[in-house]
């Protein structure tokens, strides 16, 4: 069992044994596909798009809905309040080229609608939050941790499950979170409600940010932005915009994602921290000057004399967001950085992970037989590229079948 697991409870959770819904795979095209191997996502030319929507009764704002999705062709949809059973809407929902991936618990109902060429592995669907939990295989072999679901005001335990599963997470790793969490703060939002206080709590934590910039629900009573988009790589989030008519006092969102890590012409541009270069003198008298000992000390002495006081909890938390912080400031300050460029070719979209691994194999018993050539390895490399070559054919007749097959559903071939 995981740490994430322990942490909210193996009994309460709807966690996939190791299995990923392959992409294309299910009893019909709403269906949330079969539970086999892994596939890598098919990006569109424009980007990766993961939508936010509140629908409120998907089935009342059909039309709407579906024309929202003719339009932009979002990759992933998060889709709040449709107001429909998870057992039963990928029978009565059911959207060409797309499947259902439905939260564990139904209040107001959730659900990640994807399309079948994208390739997702379900980590868990808490049972006492209307949440998903997953991850996202992009093309060239990249993955993406994606989150969501609906939290409803004053829910104590949706932000908390949030936080959870990204304290789970690796530094590393890239997440997203999506929906309509009902939190509004003054940081993106002209008030602060419960949630809305209890996230701006933890986003330093997560080292994340809200990309939102306009309200996403108007009423009579004014306007809100509750229909969030979180991640800890902003840099990844090429276009985010707000609008779009489907029947409802929500507007879509829709946030366009980098999966070429910006590259252009053919290159790829990374940042090196040359460690072996550091002022480590200069990085430790800017980690000492900056941070208040002496408040420190305090918090610690009360906490090993039992003096805990209610907000003894708080300033502690504080004082470890400002001390990571400092810590950021200082490598900044006194590890130089080093730009390196790497020649790219652009993924086909047929590509996937098996493909990948494949190639690798090759070129290591490729590397191997230019040291030492023996039969043996030849013939390996022989029946290998022979098997590539059957796999390519594979996949591309499949990719093709399903490109045909949507097309051909949305403009009534």
């Amino acid at each position: 069992m995981s740490e994430f697991d322990e942490k909210c409870g193996g009994e309460e959770w709807e966690v996939s044994s190791g299995a990923e819904q392959r992409a294309g795979e299910g009893e019909d095209s709403g269906g949330c596909g079969s539970e086999r191997g892994k596939e890598v996502v098919v990006a569109s030319g424009n980007g990766f798009k993961i939508a936010t929507i509140n629908i409120n009764g998907i089935r009342t704002s059909w039309t709407e809905f579906n024309g929202y999705i003719l339009e932009h062709s979002p990759d992933i949809l998060a889709v709040s309040e449709t107001l429909v059973p998870p057992d039963q809407i990928s029978k009565k929902c059911k959207v060409a080229g797309y499947r259902w991936i439905q939260a564990g618990n139904y209040r107001r109902g959730f659900g990640f609608l994807v399309k079948n060429m994208v390739g997702v592995e379900v980590l868990g669907k808490p049972k006492g939050s209307e949440a998903i939990f997953m991850k996202v295989f992009l093309s060239g072999g990249r993955e993406i941790f994606l989150g969501g679901g609906y939290g409803a005001k004053h829910d104590k335990e949706f932000i908390k499950c949030l936080h959870e599963w990204v304290s789970s997470l690796q530094p590393s790793d890239t997440f997203i979170l999506t929906g309509d969490f009902n939190a509004r703060a003054t940081d993106w939002d002209r008030k602060d409600n419960y949630n809305g206080r209890a996230l701006r709590e933890v986003l330093p934590l997560w080292g994340a940010s809200v990309m939102n910039d306009k309200p996403t629900c108007y009423r009579s009573n004014g306007s809100s932005t509750v229909d969030l988009f979180i991640t800890n790589e902003p840099e990844l989030v090429l276009e985010h915009t707000v609008g779009g008519d489907v029947n409802s006092d929500h507007a879509p969102t829709l946030a366009t994602l980098d999966v070429n890590g910006g590259a252009e012409n053919g290159e790829r541009v990374f940042e090196v921290l040359q460690y072996r270069k550091a002022d480590w003198e200069m990085f430790q008298k800017l980690v000492t000057d900056g941070l208040d000992w002496k408040e420190l000390k305090i918090l610690v002495q009360c906490r090993l004399n039992g003096r805990w006081r209610r907000d003894t909890r708080t300033k502690l938390e504080k004082l470890m967001v400002k001390y990571i912080q400092l810590v950021k400031e200082a490598r900044e300050a006194a590890v130089p950085k080093k730009t390196i460029k790497i020649a790219t070719r652009s993924t086909p979209y047929w590509w996937n992970e098996k493909l990948s691994d494949a190639m690798s194999k090759k070129e290591t018993l490729v590397g191997q037989d230019r040291i030492q050539s023996t039969r043996r390895r030849r013939r390996a490399i022989a029946l290998l590229n022979k098997k590539i070559r059957k796999m390519e054919q594979d996949i591309r007749t499949f990719s093709e079948k399903q490109r045909i097959g949507v097309s051909s559903v949305f403009h009534g071939a």
